[in-house]
């Protein structure tokens, strides 16, 4: 049942937290090594690991198995070994793990790459890491091609979804992998857990180049273990005592090239679960396979929460089944999870979590039972947390806002080759210094404010744009928003809205007055506002602020 957590955390005086729960030992195996001796018991006893959301095609355990060992053989006979690279470049689909596992078993680290990277973002990242091989759906595979003509280490490509093999262009197919012989397996066993990368994700570049974040096998198992050992004790088994891995399904609609979406995955395979695989968030896909499936928990972003909120799609579906969503990547407003109960009454709860790449996972979570809206929620297993004056580098006072500073066992090493980055932001005494702007509460519970370098000062004052944004979202005729600050001559910076429109009829005199009833004067959106089609998001939900400030005027 995973250990016991209590929290009894005697608040101080500064904003300094340690988390209660019992910390969970550091992992000293290599990440495929961790977790084999519970995915053979699963295969043993006959479970279904996945199932196609768009397919119903399920594959057991014992099929996994025999993928990873067969990926295994295939990286051997391309001379992939200790320390390689190999980039994958996919939707989310069940080959993922088992390449993962295979790459782990080599000695390699996996480095995942967006599905909507052109050639040259692709190129991007596999010089930067130097990836020997990619593993690539179909669709992505002319777009892989452009960016081998750019890429001198990358000499191998896999297609995952497809049974094409072509031996000139050294490109070869995972059904023709399955057919290796996996008695063929072997293990690379020079590992250090502690030093080597297993997992090179690559920071989103919302405000820079993107930067791989190096994860070593004992950051990202220790993380694990921790995570799911709180998400089983603190939501799962409170929600449910009888809670029961195998008979449970969980629907997998984030990618898992993303930390957040890795995790939640992962957690589901090393429980012993069924991962219902969707490829990419499909709305009416996502409702019936909450329905057929009889979802109870699922992880989100907020995008996802906004549709559920707003379709009238959602009354053909039975969402009954449904009773704690956990939403992460971006902040979910109070408006939007009110929405939800309103639309799902036997919803019990609409949880909060943070983290980042950077934490390897999550360092935050909400606790079922615990209404703390607004809240990200509390430190999970093995995070410290202090909150400072980005001008003295100090703990500020509990309630006071702060840059948010997280160490743990499982906070990345560093940037791939960018020690100078590395140094801006682990400081010396182990600190991650995450570039969000926060506080704690008397309770324990963080809120985060928004970005530091997305904060918007107007005459020096500061304005958010998660709370302006939240106060557009909970306007009838708003479907989607999205604010930032442009320069303004008398106020130094100016809120700007981005919105979209669910009703053609709204005008923007009727968003401002909405908007200037319900902050202070200094936050109204005397920036303007602009009406577009969509707002531009990451794949798991971040607002791309700076593709909106690219096209600010002056004022």
């Amino acid at each position: 049942m995973g250990l016991k957590i209590q929290f009894k955390i005697p608040m101080p005086s500064l904003s300094y937290l340690k988390s209660d729960a019992r910390p969970v030992p550091l992992v000293t195996k290599p990440f495929h090594q961790e977790f084999i001796d519970e995915l053979r018991l699963y295969a043993k006893q006959g479970r279904t690991a996945f199932i196609s959301a768009e397919t119903n095609k399920s594959i057991s355990y014992a099929q996994f198995l025999k993928a990873y060992e067969c990926v295994n053989v295939y990286l051997k006979s391309i001379n992939f070994s200790h320390k390689d690279i190999a980039g994958i470049v996919s939707q989310n689909c069940w080959q993922i793990p088992a390449i993962y596992m295979g790459i782990s078993s080599r000695g390699g680290c996996f480095s995942g790459a967006s599905p909507l990277f052109t050639d040259t973002e692709l190129a991007q990242q596999f010089n930067d890491n130097g990836s020997k091989v990619v593993f690539c759906a179909k669709s992505s595979l002319e777009t892989v091609l452009k960016a081998r003509t750019k890429c001198p280490n990358l000499t191998h490509i896999v297609v995952i979804d497809e049974d094409v093999i072509n031996a000139q262009h050294k490109i070869t197919s995972f059904p023709d992998i399955l057919r290796l012989i996996p008695s063929r397996y072997e293990e690379v066993t020079a590992v250090n857990p502690s030093k080597d990368l297993v997992m090179l994700p690559y920071s989103s570049g919302t405000t820079g180049k993107p930067k791989g974040v190096m994860l070593t096998h004992q950051n990202l198992c220790t993380v694990l273990r921790g995570n799911y050992d709180f998400i089983n004790t603190q939501i799962l088994y409170k929600m449910d005592p009888n809670w029961d891995w195998s008979s449970e399904k969980i629907l997998c609609v984030l990618p898992f090239y993303h930390v957040y979406g890795f995790g939640m995955f992962w957690s589901c395979v090393a429980n012993g679960g069924t991962a219902v695989i969707m490829k990419k968030f499909v709305p009416e896909l996502l409702l019936k396979s909450i329905q057929n499936y009889r979802i109870r928990f699922l992880p989100a972003v907020p995008p996802i929460l906004v549709f559920i909120c707003g379709s009238d799609m959602v009354r053909k579906y039975d969402l009954s089944s449904l009773q704690f969503i956990m939403s992460a990547a971006a902040p979910a407003g109070k408006e939007l999870i009110e929405g939800l109960k309103r639309v799902m009454p036997k919803l019990k709860q609409v949880g909060q979590a943070y983290g980042l790449s950077e934490s390897a996972m999550l360092s935050h979570c909400s606790v079922f039972g615990t209404d703390a809206i607004g809240s990200c929620g509390r430190l999970v297993t093995n995070f410290e947390q202090k909150i400072i004056d980005r001008s003295t580098n100090q703990p500020v006072p509990i309630r006071q806002v702060g840059e948010i500073c997280l160490r743990s066992p499982s906070v990345t090493i560093g940037y791939w080759k960018r020690p100078e980055a590395t140094a801006e932001t682990i400081d010396s005494e182990g600190w991650l210094h995450t570039g969000d702007i926060g506080y704690v509460d008397k309770n324990g519970y963080t809120y985060i404010v928004d970005r530091v370098k997305e904060l918007i000062k107007v005459k020096g004052l500061q304005v958010a744009p998660a709370e302006l944004e939240d106060i557009l979202l909970s306007h009838d005729k708003i479907k989607d928003a999205a604010v930032i600050g442009i320069p303004h001559v008398r106020l130094g910076e100016a809120p700007k809205a981005f919105v979209v429109k669910s009703d053609s009829m709204l005008t923007a005199e009727e968003v401002d007055r909405y908007v200037a009833s319900k902050c202070a004067p200094y936050k109204r959106l005397v920036g303007g506002i602009e009406f577009i089609n969509e707002i531009p998001k990451s794949p798991t939900g971040k607002i791309l602020r700076r593709i909106l400030k690219e096209q600010r005027p002056k004022l």
